[in-house]
This record gives C-alpha cells, sequence and structure tokens, in this order.
C-alpha cells in the first residue's frame, strides 16, 4: 500500500537468531505521515520508516497472503517456527503490542509521573477472568481507585520508585512507576527588547509551561517590575498573561519579571528592557581590541546572532532554555552595562572565532585577554574557556589554561570573591621557543610564569583542532557555568602594556573621551586597489582621505599613519604620517624578476594613545606581462 517499494529495517544490533522465541509486530499507520511504519521486538521499538498511503491498488495487490515464504517460488522459512500470526485492520498501540509479547495478563508499560499528579494503571486480561490490583513495593502507600479492574487510576503521597502487580487466575504480571517530586513551572520571560523611539511600547512574548508528565495542572502568571530608573512606570495591558503588551513611561534601563505557580511551586525568569538609551561606546574600543563584548545590549535567542562592538565576531546564546543572562549595571560608570551569568545556566559561543583563534599560535608572538568579573561564592565556576575558579594548594584561587601552556595560578582569590567588582588583564608573550604570562589584577600584577613552550603544542590555529571559544562557561555541555556577572571582555593580538592595563582600570580620561566620540563619526579611506602590469616603476602614490562624517568633529589630537599588513618584500612611505604618500616597494630578491607579488597596506587613523580608532586596507599587486599563447591550427575552424 505505498506509492513505490520500501524497506523497514530492524536496528542491526538486535540480534535474534539465538534459538530463541522472540515477538515480532509491525504497525503502519497512514493517518500520520512520519514514522509511520514501525517494527517491535519483543515489546520495543527497532526500527521505524516513512510510508505514504496509495488507494488505488494495482489489480489483484493483496489477494494472496503467504506465511513462511514470500510467494509461490520462494525457497520459504526453513530457519525455525512461526507462531500466532495476526493481522489486524488498525494500528496497536504500545500497549496492545507488549500485552501480546507478554500475556494473557499485562500490567502495562513503566511510566513516570511528577507529584501531586495522579497516574492510570492500563492492564490486560482474558474476558471474565477475576482481576485484581495490589502494591507490592513503594515508600509510601498508594492509593488504588477500582483495584478489581483492567483500568484503574492511582495517587501518590511521596515520591520514589513504585510496584504493582495485576493478577487473573493462575497468572500475574508487574509493572514499575517512578515517581518524581514536583518540579517548578518552565517560565521564559522572552528575549531582551530595545526601544528607541516613542511611544515606548513593546510586546512581551513570554511562555510558561507545566513540567509535570501528566499535563492539566492550573497555572496562574503575573509580570512584576523588578528595577526601574527613578520615576520611571511600567504598564501593562495584561499583567496576568504571559504575552501582552506594555508601556514605559521614560528612558532606561527596565527589569520585568514573570512569576508563575502551580498553586504549591512557583518559578521566575527576567527580561531586560533598554528605552531610549543612545548606544554606548566602550572606552576598551580605544585600544583596538581584536574581539570585545560590551553586554551593553540584552541577551536574547532568536536566529540573529548577537555581535561583538568591534562588529567582526558573531556570538550566540547556548541552552537559551535555561534562561538568559539578565543586564546588570556594569562595574564602572565608564563601563556601561554588564551581564548577569548567574540567573541561568546559559552562556555565550563564539561562532566565527577563525579570524582571531590565530593568537592563540606559538607563533604569534604576543596576545591579551582582560575583563571585570564579578562574583561572591566558590561555585562561581568558569569564566571563559581559558580562566576559572578551581580548588588550589594554597586554597581556592584562580586558574589559566590556555592551549597547552602550564597554568598560571593566583591562589589567594578569597579577596576578589567577595561580591565586588575585579578587574583582570593576562598578557602571553612568546618568543624563541619559550612563552611568559603576566596576570594583572585591579591594575597591579599578582602572578606570572615563565616556561619553555611543551611539547606537544595544542595549536589552536591547526587545522587538527578548531577549539571553540565560550564566555561564561568552559563549555563542557552547559557544565562549570560562571555564577557571577562580566562586563567588557575583550581580547587583543598584541601584549597590553603596564599602562594600558592601568586604563582599563582606571576608565578614560577627558582627552580620551573625545577620541571616544570620534568613533564612528570619523572614516578613513585608503584609496582604491591597484593592480600594476609589470614591467613599471615600483613606485606607487597612495591617495588616501580621512572623512569627517559630520561637521562638528574635530580631527585634533589625532594623526595618520601608514604600515605594511602583509606582503613578500618592504614598503617604505614618504611621509607615512600623511593621507597622500609615496610609497615605494621592495620585493624579495626572487621576485625582482618579474613575478607576481602581493602587498597589503593599512591607513590608520591613531589616537592620543598610540592605538588605532579608525582605518582601511589597500591592496597593490604587481603582475608580469603575459604574452598570448599561439595555439597552431590544424584546420580551419567552422564559421561561427
Amino acid at each position: 500500500g505505498t506509492t513505490d517499494y520500501q524497506t523497514v529495517q530492524m536496528d542491526r544490533r538486535e540480534f535474534v537468531w539465538d534459538g530463541k522465541w522472540h515477538h515480532v509486530a509491525v504497525r503502519i499507520d497512514f493517518k500520520t505521515q512520519m514514522n509511520n511504519i514501525r517494527i517491535y521486538l519483543d515489546g520495543r521499538c527497532v526500527g521505524s520508516g516513512h510510508g505514504v498511503y496509495r488507494k488505488n491498488l494495482p489489480h489483484g495487490s493483496g489477494r494472496l497472503w503467504w506465511f513462511g515464504s514470500r510467494g509461490s517460488t520462494d525457497a520459504g522459512f526453513d530457519y525455525g517456527a512461526l507462531a500466532d500470526i495476526a493481522v489486524f485492520d488498525r494500528p496497536l498501540n504500545d500497549a496492545e503490542i507488549n500485552y501480546i509479547v507478554h500475556g494473557p495478563v499485562y500490567a502495562g508499560i513503566e511510566r513516570t509521573v511528577i507529584l501531586p499528579n495522579p497516574t492510570v494503571l492500563e492492564g490486560f486480561a482474558p474476558a471474565g477472568a477475576k482481576i485484581s490490583w495490589r502494591q507490592v513495593g513503594g515508600p509510601k502507600q498508594a492509593v488504588l481507585a477500582h483495584p478489581q479492574r483492567e483500568t484503574t487510576p492511582v495517587t501518590f503521597t511521596a515520591p520514589g520508585d513504585y510496584t504493582f502487580e495485576l493478577t487473573a487466575g493462575r497468572y500475574s504480571s508487574q509493572v514499575r512507576v517512578k515517581v518524581l517530586p514536583n518540579r517548578p513551572p518552565q517560565v521564559f520571560a522572552g528575549d531582551g527588547i530595545i526601544l528607541h523611539d516613542r511611544p515606548f511600547t513593546a510586546e512581551l512574548k513570554g511562555t510558561v509551561a507545566d513540567t509535570s508528565v501528566e499535563k492539566g495542572r492550573s497555572l496562574s502568571s503575573e509580570w512584576r517590575v523588578v528595577s526601574a530608573p527613578s520615576e520611571g512606570l511600567v504598564t501593562f495591558t495584561d499583567p496576568h498573561s504571559p504575552v501582552t503588551r506594555v508601556t514605559f513611561s521614560r528612558e532606561g534601563r527596565y527589569t520585568l519579571r514573570l512569576y508563575a505557580t502551580d498553586g504549591e511551586l512557583e518559578a521566575h525568569s527576567d527580561v531586560c528592557v533598554l528605552v531610549g538609551v543612545s548606544e554606548h561606546i566602550s572606552y576598551v574600543r580605544l585600544l583596538n581590541p581584536l574581539f570585545l563584548m560590551g553586554f551593553d545590549k540584552p541577551a536574547h535567542r532568536t536566529p540573529e546572532p548577537l555581535v561583538d562592538d568591534t562588529g567582526t565576531t558573531a556570538m550566540k546564546v547556548r541552552f537559551p532554555e535555561h534562561g538568559l543572562p539578565v543586564m546588570s549595571q556594569g562595574a564602572r560608570p565608564f563601563t556601561g552595562f554588564a551581564w548577569d551569568f548567574s540567573v541561568s545556566d546559559s552562556d555565550l559561543e563564539i561562532v566565527r572565532s577563525d579570524h582571531f583563534i590565530r593568537i592563540f599560535s606559538q607563533k604569534h608572538p604576543a596576545r591579551s585577554i582582560a575583563f571585570w568579573f564579578k562574583a561572591e561564592n566558590r561555585r562561581c565556576g568558569h569564566i571563559c574557556g581559558i580562566w576559572q575558579m578551581k580548588s588550589l594548594q594554597r586554597g581556592y584561587g584562580l586558574c589559566s589554561i590556555t592551549a597547552g601552556m602550564p597554568e598560571l595560578r593566583y591562589a589567594p582569590a578569597n579577596d576578589i570573591l567577595d561580591g565586588r567588582w575585579h578587574h583582570l588583564a593576562e598578557v602571553v608573550t612568546t618568543r624563541s621557543g619559550r612563552f611568559r604570562k603576566v596576570l594583572y589584577i585591579d591594575a597591579k600584577q599578582v602572578a606570572q610564569v615563565e616556561a619553555a613552550i611543551p611539547t606537544p603544542w595544542w595549536d589552536l590555529a591547526s587545522n587538527s583542532i578548531r577549539h571553540p571559544m565560550y564566555i561564561g562557561s568552559r563549555g563542557r555541555s552547559g557544565k562549570d557555568n560562571f555564577c557571577g556577572q562580566l562586563d567588557d571582555f575583550a581580547i587583543f593580538d598584541y601584549a597590553l602594556s603596564p599602562e594600558d592595563v592601568t586604563f582599563l582600570y582606571h576608565g578614560p580620561t577627558e582627552a580620551d573621551m573625545a577620541d571616544l566620540r570620534r568613533i564612528g563619526k570619523i572614516r578613513v579611506e585608503a584609496g582604491a586597489n591597484r593592480y600594476i602590469q609589470l614591467p613599471a616603476s615600483y613606485r606607487i602614490r597612495l591617495r588616501g582621505r580621512l572623512i569627517a562624517e559630520t561637521p562638528d568633529v574635530s580631527v585634533a589630537g589625532l594623526k595618520l599613519q601608514w604600515k605594511k599588513i602583509a606582503g613578500d618584500g618592504t614598503v617604505s612611505f614618504n611621509p607615512s604620517d600623511a593621507a597622500e604618500t609615496m610609497a615605494v616597494f621592495r620585493p624579495r630578491e626572487d621576485d625582482k624578476d618579474g613575478r607576481y607579488s602581493k602587498f597589503v597596506l593599512r591607513l590608520s587613523l591613531i589616537g592620543h594613545r598610540g592605538k588605532e580608532i579608525a582605518g582601511d586596507d589597500v591592496i597593490v599587486v604587481f603582475y608580469p606581462q603575459r604574452a598570448p599563447a599561439i595555439r597552431p591550427l590544424t584546420k580551419t575552424p567552422p564559421p561561427g
């Protein structure tokens, strides 16, 4: 009865040719479209497939049924014995199939129930037999409503493993019921919301679900305001509905909480709403980080990924079903907002990390990591895939494990697990087969380690190891999550100086703020890419531009700088600190014969701290002249 010949196979790991009796059942249910053909072995489903019903069968189809062979010309089933072959004009359910397997008396399938829900025992027995249910195991006595019937409700007063026996005549069968304690409802307050324009109205899309196995409990929910700016008012259209509209009276950061209860236990989930808050530009941008997560936007679980503050790296929230991190006040007024990871078991996974994973290679001369953190207990777990809290010989402390290097430890961690904000910076440099790690806490050097690079080296930049990067956990399926708050998590592709670390801790000066206000308002263009056919001069005039997006932006105190990013050979610029410059290329000796060579140059706008705040690249390619290849024709080509 299918559109074409289809085969549904049993799991090959099931061994049935053992000289023992086994029961096989095939159930076909054409009312469904997926997994509607199932094979059962001894009451267990061991294979499934998809079948489509075709009403118009070919003439003669299904007239003859053969048992023990495929047909009149088949050799037949000569491997063993068959018994109790039955055909039904309806799909049997799992309980009926198990009754056939375990009959003539069958107590039903094992089940799990969550208090205070009852369950129903569904047994099978021969018609007319005297039936009785009784409890033969369990921590407390359960109540059987109808012990003299095949089907009876049963209620429990305590969790545990229970066993019930169904007896009919001289036959009996047992079933186990696992009773779990009551669990609170599953609540999700929805993704974070950002409102830019008036009226400040949004739709809250919360969800409340019953976590019990047997649904039907009455759940109630309510929206409440956890935090709001001074004189900020929140109005819910229907505060008792998980999905409702909400209106805010003024700008600021709001935290809303969705409560749900089943009358016995309750649960809640928070959502952050930013209302009329202008975009925050992190002061860390002044140090030109390779990656920066400022945590200045609410977390969400929508398909669109989160993007870091540099605009080059995508991230996503892992395990959003365990709740989302909630926005909180940042470490300092100049850091903006932070994320509180202690309210959920989710974390951040850096999705596209190939462009900076190279810095964890021993070939890269230096790299740095810096972030603010706040925790107040020893269960705070892994801050990221590199830094963790663990038990050390001298007590509980910080530990850095990076790319196979020996651990960098800071044992006296009790003074930083105090519920206050602290800043951590780690600087790693490699040179001549050795590495050096330096740890700063609150801008003070507290530990360092120096040793030979170990062998074998776990080179994260190699093709054999594509190590993912996680923030808020170590990444092991959501285990060892960080139970605290994080702010301004940054990765640099160079070694931070002590002055840089001090700047990250103490914050920007007025001059820094002037540079910060220029980010995004001043644009640098290095000019069009150049493709030059040889022979030609290796002196090229580059014409870059410095463009102010708004007329009120000042460039005072800023300077331009040309530099080579990549290329086989050297490049000199005259001058190197002007938008328009003369670049002199000197290819390698073996390239001077006119072979192809490529250079990547960058024009950077440098702030008063000596770091790039804007930049653009230009490519210059020298390629040799190629004479057209001459191909003799053996005959005249056809027209066209």
